[in-house]
């Protein structure tokens, strides 16, 4: 009333929630409860599952990791590549230097997830199983010419 009427009609303030900090509040609570589970239960089953299936032998060079920090949430730990592991008296490996994306620091190994991907050069010199064999030495590669007699 009092406007005209080609006049958009405003939405009802009828259904507006006062306390939308509360409900902020709430949906971030949320948010830090799955965090907290993620990082309690899935990554702790995923590193007891990579231990059953990979026997653990000392950390190399070369492994990508994440290193877990309890005062940041899980999806800003970082990825690092071991450069060099630190052998204690007893000859095994307890502590390493990494580079992450920044810099390079100096980490205990418990507190390192190795993540299941090989190293660059083991990529480089391994075939994939599915790659094409190549001829050997023995069979003539057929000429494009034989090829297209072939097919006509």
């Amino acid at each position: 009333m009092g406007k005209p009427p080609t006049t958009i009609p405003e939405a009802s303030l009828q259904r507006y929630n006062p306390e939308r900090l509360t409900r902020w509040k709430l949906i971030s609570q949320k948010v830090q409860q799955y965090w907290e589970k993620w990082s309690r239960e899935v990554l702790q089953r995923y590193q007891t599952i990579y231990k059953w299936q990979h026997p653990r032998g000392e950390i190399q060079v070369g492994t990508l990791v994440l290193i877990l920090d309890e005062n940041t949430p899980p999806t800003k730990w970082p990825l690092a590549r071991v450069i060099s592991p630190y052998v204690a008296r007893d000859g095994h490996i307890r502590v390493v230097k990494l580079r992450t994306a920044n810099q390079n620091v100096i980490r205990n190994i418990q507190k390192l997830v190795p993540l299941p991907v090989r190293a660059e050069e083991d990529l480089e010199t391994s075939q994939p199983p599915d790659s094409p064999v190549e001829n050997s030495p023995d069979e003539p590669t057929p000429s494009t010419s034989q090829q297209q007699q072939t097919e006509e």
